[in-house]
């Protein structure tokens, strides 16, 4: 709930029914003389602390919108329903559809890598081990959603609404129809599927020699999860397929490292799972456990992501959609500054680029002063001071950063690699097939507007100019913002709710003291809280505590009322360490 809302005046003859309950109210208006608003009840979302009546306060506080696809979106989806097969759209009695040129990727060994249970597999990786040791050939092979989803259509007017889909702990809230997410286009094992691709030519050194995009068929031999792929690399069975998982880390690290020298930035957040009972309650908290391949598949992500924003900027340069990071603000640190400050000892921050902001929290981090944990904070805070990123066409970006990636230390991105969950890869999709057919002379080479569609060409140059692509970034941008809150704030009601029900014990730090109470940090979580105490009044009737606070007492009463109980002081300072065993919503 929103805390700085006024207070509402509700006329209801439902008064007693409607206590305890969650409401959605709308405001009619506010008369002058009258202390609160005027409003009326939309709708009764259920009783407070329930925790789905509180998923849905989050959704509806968030525009989130968990509501069916319409009939007219519905229709769009290809008539043969889940029977549809490659076979019957892209070959004509067993050749290929001359419409639509694909590159027949089913003799190469690939495999997807996701997290467990996926079943919106957005993306496959391919390894080709070239003849006579002269290197390989990795491919980036990504569902071909703009197949299905075709430019004007009602499906696209939806899927363009919606933006994104929005992953909450106990539901999923998609932004395809199911019939594409989970089946037509997801990329499962031992099924031949539409993607867009890309596929890069290494030699021995992991070198690129060349980079071929274009449309394909793929076939999946392999649907493993993050774990299943670091058991094989580790030794497990599967000794062939050991050979290209070992190619495909040996290439992201040379690209991490590259990245890495050019200055990228590596911040820490953490990914809660929830345990739940069969009617839903959470009954324990995890972190999700780190394993090298979750980094080798998103360093293959990033690459890919990379090299198509190239393509597009070259072939559009003023209307690529791209993904834009730009620097952080300098007065983002202060929170930092003043922690590292708190123990008199002076730390420079510099986040002139990522190398360097790296070196400052690592520096930090190793003070004698401040405890093993300390880093993670450092980090975790960093993040939150980082500059959101953002779509933006590419000649829109300001020229200070030329629309490049801060965080990445790249100066080209875009989002490419999961159209299943993300309006704005589509858009990527589109462009990458206008760029490919602008090279091969297919479309206008004097006009930047890419991917010509089954509306009219007017329409298609209207909606994809660079006017229109602007205001899609700036819808798409809001979307992806209402999205990450509520799924942050679903967490956290989760995380509340296992604390509340199952209190723990859990190492915190203090990391700010303020009058009534002091600010904590659990590392495990990554997330913060407000402690609130009585503070002790002081003997010259002061009571108030600037950070940073090297001593600050507080009243803890231990036992009985506060009349009767006992009394002893508490002394505060950053960095010491505090137990939480209980959580308030």
């Amino acid at each position: 709930m929103d805390v700085v809302a006024p207070k509402l005046r509700l006329m209801t003859r439902r008064g007693a029914a409607l206590c305890g309950k969650r409401l959605l109210a709308r405001v009619d208006g506010w008369r002058r003389n009258a202390s609160h608003p005027d409003a009326r009840v939309l709708s009764v979302l259920g009783d407070r602390g329930d925790i789905e009546t509180e998923t849905r306060c989050i959704l509806a506080v968030h525009d989130v919108h968990d509501a069916a696809f319409t009939k007219a979106a519905l229709r769009d989806l290809p008539a043969e329903g889940d029977a549809w097969t490659v076979e019957k759209s892209y070959f004509a009695d067993g050749n290929p559809n001359p419409r639509e040129t694909r590159r027949d990727f089913r003799g190469t060994k690939t495999c997807s890598i996701d997290p467990p249970g996926c079943v919106d597999v957005d993306d496959a990786v391919s390894v080709k081990i070239l003849p006579d040791a002269r290197g390989y050939e990795i491919g980036v092979h990504i569902a071909d959603v703009s197949h299905f989803v075709r430019e004007g259509t009602h499906l696209d007017h939806e899927a363009r609404a919606r933006g994104t889909t929005t992953y909450l702990v106990d539901r999923r809230i998609d932004m395809l129809p199911g019939l594409l997410s989970e089946n037509l286009c997801s990329l499962v094992e031992r099924e031949d599927r539409l993607a867009m691709s890309c596929a890069w030519t290494l030699d021995a050194d992991f070198n690129v020699s060349d980079t071929w995009f274009g449309k394909s068929v793929v076939r999946s031999d392999h649907q493993l999860s993050y774990y299943q792929a670091q058991a094989i690399v580790d030794g497990a069975d599967a000794a062939d397929l050991r050979v290209d998982l070992d190619v495909l880390r040996r290439f992201a690290a040379a690209r991490r490292a590259a990245r890495t020298a050019r200055g990228a930035v590596e911040l820490s957040s953490a990914e809660l799972r929830f345990e739940t009972s069969n009617d839903g309650v959470p009954t324990d908290v995890l972190t999700k456990g780190e394993v090298p391949m979750m980094a080798v598949i998103a360093e293959l992500m990033i690459a890919a992501n990379a090299s198509v924003a190239t393509k597009a900027r070259e072939a559009f340069p003023t209307s690529a959609f791209v993904r834009r990071h730009a620097p952080p603000r300098l007065g983002g640190f202060e929170e930092l500054r003043a922690l590292v400050a708190s123990e008199g000892v002076d730390v420079a921050l510099d986040a002139s680029n990522g190398e360097a902001l790296a070196g400052s929290i690592e520096r930090a981090a190793r003070r004698a002063a401040c405890p093993a944990d300390a880093g993670v904070l450092f980090r975790s805070i960093a993040t939150r001071a980082m500059s959101e990123a953002q779509y933006a066409c590419a000649g829109a970006t300001p020229p200070a950063d030329g629309g490049g990636h801060y965080g990445l230390a790249l100066d080209a991105y875009a989002h490419f690699t999961s159209p299943i969950r993300r309006y704005a890869d589509v858009i990527a999709h589109r462009q990458l097939v206008a760029a490919l057919a602008r090279r091969e002379g297919e479309g206008d080479a004097t006009v930047d507007v890419p991917y010509p569609t089954t509306t009219s060409s007017s329409s298609s140059s209207s909606s994809l100019s660079r006017a229109s692509l602007t205001s899609t970034a700036t819808h798409l941008n809001e979307r992806n913002r209402a999205s990450k809150r509520a799924q942050t704030k679903c967490a956290e009601l989760y995380l509340l709710k296992v604390l509340q029900t199952a209190p723990a014990i859990e190492p915190a730090l203090v990391i700010e003291v303020k009058d009534d109470g002091v600010v904590v940090f659990l590392p495990r979580f990554h997330v913060r809280g407000a402690v609130r105490l009585r503070r002790a009044n002081r003997e010259d009737g002061t009571s108030t505590v600037a950070l940073p606070a090297k001593e600050t007492v507080f009243e803890e009463e231990t036992s009985g009322t506060r009349a009767g109980g006992q009394v002893r002081s508490i002394h505060w300072s950053p960095y010491d360490r505090v137990r939480v065993v209980n959580a308030d919503p």
